[in-house]
């Protein structure tokens, strides 16, 4: 059963939140900055503008390169970061540094999911004993 939608539409779509969050975080720029709560607000934005850019570059790269390409840490990862963080620090320095807290936490999660859904290879566990 196949659920969800193809990764041209994923593409569009992820692309098309990614530029909505970005407009929404510099639209209420002033009121983020006035607020230390809205700050850390701010860095959780950037963490699912990170999530979003993610989603468009994998999508992306199904698209050219034939589904089943799996993003990895270098570079889709380290890009979607470097994008999501440089948007935080045009809002608040507190924005970047809550973000990348909030994007790691949100790498663990999606990397459990991914596990799941997709499923891996399994970690062996080897032991150090020597044979007599």
């Amino acid at each position: 059963m196949h659920y969800g939608v193809g990764s041209n539409v994923s593409f569009l779509l992820s692309t098309a939140l990614s530029i909505g969050i970005i407009g929404l975080m510099h639209f209420f720029k002033p009121i983020i900055v006035d607020s230390p709560s809205l700050t850390i607000f701010g860095g959780f934005s950037s963490s699912v503008l990170f999530v979003f850019v993610l989603t468009a570059i994998n999508n992306l790269e199904n698209v050219l390169f034939g589904d089943g390409f799996e993003a990895n840490f270098i570079p889709e990862v380290v890009l979607a970061l470097g994008a999501a963080l440089s948007v935080a620090g045009t809002i608040h320095g507190v924005c970047v540094t809550t973000g990348f807290a909030f994007s790691a936490i949100a790498l663990y999660y999606l990397h459990s999911l991914s596990q799941k859904r997709y499923g891996g290879a399994p970690f062996v566990y080897s032991s150090m004993k020597k044979k007599k």
